[in-house]
């Protein structure tokens, strides 16, 4: 592997070359040929956000499609690109069998590529088919199943990526089927099986001092098999399989200096060649770079998900600013920790109103912005117990977290200027208003909630509130949202709205324990995934009447209903519908996991409504109970 600005000095040189040398003996002058690449296709992903710890930064990468292109016209061609890769062309020993190289390319010892002291003969009307391999490629599966005759052929291999950087070599598949006239210059097609990764410095604002220290490949497939398939018109393609062996690949710039726009970012060792690859929407892998920025220095990475990444191609990605520079909140526990850091509020008693304000001049006070971004002040006036959160920014972006922002603040009663902070980027807001004790109401219209992933504990404690509607929010990516209204002991009405469905919600345990609630109203829930319900509604003690037909009615698996309805001694109507209880972890009988755990008996007569399956599991739960109080209504699905 070469430096990428070798790679394209070497194509300019080549391009310059004619091959216009007069064969007049073909059968013992070098021959002179073309290599050509014609495997150019686009990136499927354009752009990447970058993330850093505190949330989203100011910096994308940008996909720059590039394809290999060389023209080779003598032995020594490929010297500027691959260290003395060399084509034999020889004419078999008996004179009449078409050739290929009888040898291997790649010389382990040297690792070189070479076949010292080859020559290029040609003789007309010949086939001739070339294939170059490198590191652990077998060249005896390689040629297996090859053919001469212009029918369709295959070959199959196993590639790993050396876990040395410096010993990857990009290996070549070439070919050539056909005859050749007198005179005539042979085209020989060289595809790559592999991509190349290239970085580079793209736009960036004025005055800015970029510095890469490293990037790393995270999670990386190094071993693959790989079928290439050939038709007789020349056309081919690449079925890979069986990745394994996952690594990280490692670059770190020697000596680094602030890089200007364009700039390649690395010296000799400047490309990752990599597997194609086509990255599944739960990846791992990452892109990680080190950069140090207006004097700090922290890491920016992208997930690789929806990315493809195809073979033959080098993909140059440019790191660069996607505009001004945005005023970005650092991550939600630093936030609340830095509520009470210095010159701030004595404690979190002493914090009753917190405010955000724009177009501020303020630049004075604790700093809480995330890495790279614009600053914010925090500020705390003793007089009024007030915080206040300042940016000369238009608007506040929090990161990807906002887990505990405001946790803790037990005499907090108002937040104001929530409508200058976007939450569109965060995708944790667990814990986020815990243990608010005097909020009676939150500013729900202003939360973005599309990413969010977990309201686990959200609410919890929050005991001023006596009614919440979720109609606002959004719960597209919501998975957990256990003990997310525990203990709100005055809350008795929750309103889900039509964008607030819960679908893909795992986890509801205990989310509504220890709150009297008398009404909730979920006829927009559509739960997709509830698998873990245990102590939802434990000790509700003014609850009524529960309708759960709804996970009954999706392909929720429930493995955890423990405690579900403990305490909840009111209840007269139980819907469970055909809810599945055959898949519980837990069994309900006994004194700790019992459904009606906490009480010892359902105060008055209570319907249950649930399949006969259903009963059967049920029955054990409430006969240590009070098996008189309860009423089956059997229901019987339809075929």
């Amino acid at each position: 592997m070469k430096h990428y600005i070798y790679l394209l000095l070497g194509i300019a040189a080549l391009t310059l070359t004619s091959c216009n040398e007069k064969q007049s003996d073909l059968s013992s002058d070098n021959l002179s040929f073309n290599v050509i690449l014609d495997n150019e296709t686009p990136v499927s992903k354009s752009a990447f956000e970058m993330m850093s710890d505190g949330g989203v930064s100011c910096f994308t990468l940008e996909a720059e499609p590039m394809t290999k292109s060389v023209l080779i016209n003598n032995s020594t061609s490929f010297s500027s690109i691959y260290d003395s890769f060399e084509v034999e062309g020889n004419e078999g020993p008996d004179g009449t069998s078409p050739v290929f190289h009888g040898r291997a390319v790649y010389n382990t010892t040297s690792g070189l590529w070479d076949l010292t002291d080859a020559t290029y003969t040609w003789k007309p009307f010949r086939y001739i088919e070339v294939f170059a391999a490198a590191t652990n490629i077998d060249n005896t599966d390689l040629f297996n199943g090859i053919t001469y005759n212009g029918n369709p052929s295959t070959c199959s291999f196993d590639f790993s990526l050396p876990s040395d950087l410096d010993s990857q070599k990009d290996p070549l598949l070439g070919y050539f089927k056909g005859s050749v006239g007198e005179g005539g210059t042979v085209s020989l097609k060289f595809t790559h099986p592999l991509t190349s990764l290239v970085f580079k410095v793209g736009r960036m604002p004025l005055n800015t001092q970029l510095q890469v220290n490293s990037i790393t490949l995270s999670g990386i497939d190094t071993r693959a098999h790989c079928v290439v398939s050939f038709a007789d018109n020349g056309t081919h393609e690449y079925t890979w399989s069986t990745y394994s062996g996952r690594t990280n690949y490692k670059q770190v710039v020697t000596n680094p200096a602030p890089q200007d726009p364009g700039d390649v970012i690395f010296d000799e060792t400047a490309a990752f060649i990599v597997l194609p690859k086509v990255f599944p929407d739960d990846t791992e892998a990452k892109i990680i770079i080190n950069i140090t920025e207006d004097g700090r220095t922290y890491d920016i990475f992208t997930s690789l998900a929806g990315t493809e990444w195809k073979a033959g191609e080098t993909n140059v990605y440019a790191l660069s600013y996607h505009g001004e520079k945005k005023a970005i909140l650092t991550s939600g526990p630093d936030f609340n920790a830095a509520l009470t850091g210095r010159g701030l509020a004595p404690n979190k008693n002493s914090v009753h109103r917190i405010v955000f304000e724009v177009n501020s001049t303020v630049t004075t006070g604790t700093q809480v912005q995330a890495p790279g971004s614009r600053p914010i002040y925090m500020n705390y006036d003793r007089s009024t117990n007030t915080i206040t959160v300042s940016s000369d920014d238009y608007e506040i972006y929090t990161g990807s977290s906002c887990n505990s922002m405001f946790r803790g603040l037990t005499r907090l009663t108002s937040i104001e200027g929530m409508e200058y902070v976007s939450t569109k980027n965060a995708v944790d807001m667990k814990y986020m208003f815990y243990q608010c004790q005097r909020m009676s109401s939150f500013p729900l219209e202003h939360l973005d909630t599309r990413k969010v992933t977990s309201m686990a504990y959200m609410f919890q404690d929050c005991d001023a509130i006596t009614s919440i509607d979720l109609s606002p929010l959004s719960s597209d990516s919501l998975i957990d949202a256990e003990l997310m209204f525990r203990n709100c002991s005055n809350l008795t009405s929750i309103v889900f709205g039509e964008r607030f469905t819960c679908k893909y919600v795992a986890t509801w345990g205990f989310m509504f324990a220890e709150c009297p609630i008398t009404t909730l109203d979920w006829s927009h829930i559509t739960p997709e995934n509830a698998a873990d319900i245990e102590y939802m509604f434990s000790s509700c003690y003014y609850i009524t009447s529960i309708d759960m037909s709804a996970f009954a009615a999706s392909n929720s698996t429930i493995y955890f209903a423990a405690g579900l309805f403990g305490g909840a001694t009111r209840l007269t109507s139980i819907n469970l519908g055909l809810m599945d209880f055959s898949h519980l972890r837990v069994p309900l009988s006994g004194s700790t996991n019992n459904m009606m755990q906490n009480t010892a008996s359902v105060s008055r007569a209570c319907t249950v409504t649930c399949l006969q399956a259903a009963k059967d599991v049920l029955t054990l739960s409430y006969t240590s109970i009070n098996s008189s109080r309860f009423t089956w209504n059997i229901i019987t699905p339809e075929p």
